[in-house]
């Protein structure tokens, strides 16, 4: 029974050691990886798992989103029929991601929450 124990010790420190290192990942967060312009839409990438397979994209038009609003935490798109689209990314990575969504989204209103 210990050796169970112990097996599934290292196998939740190992899914947490990954999954904390997807989340802040500076790579997996450049405004390339999470936001790529289509003609008249752009497909945002959520989060990590998103930026690792495309399949998890979503994708929004360009002139449905009416403010971008950036917490110390996420970046967060909303559309005119009251949708929110939460982006996280590493924090090192929120102001350039940040700056990406305001070229992409030049009539939205922009929003920095502190």
């Amino acid at each position: 029974m210990s050796a169970l124990l112990i097996a599934v010790v290292v196998d939740l420190s190992l899914f947490f050691a990954i999954a904390w290192w997807l989340a802040s990942s500076r790579h997996l967060s450049r405004p390339s990886n999470v936001m790529c312009e289509l003609q008249n839409a752009v497909s945002i990438r959520q989060n990590s798992l998103a930026r690792l397979f495309t399949g998890f994209s979503t994708t929004i038009s360009k002139a449905n989103v009416c403010r971008i609003q950036v917490t110390d935490q996420c970046l967060t798109l909303y559309t005119r029929s009251n949708f929110a689209i939460d982006i996280w990314v590493a924090p090192s990575q929120l102001d350039a991601n940040a700056a990406r969504a305001r070229s992409l989204f030049p009539s939205a209103d922009y929003l920095e929450v502190v």
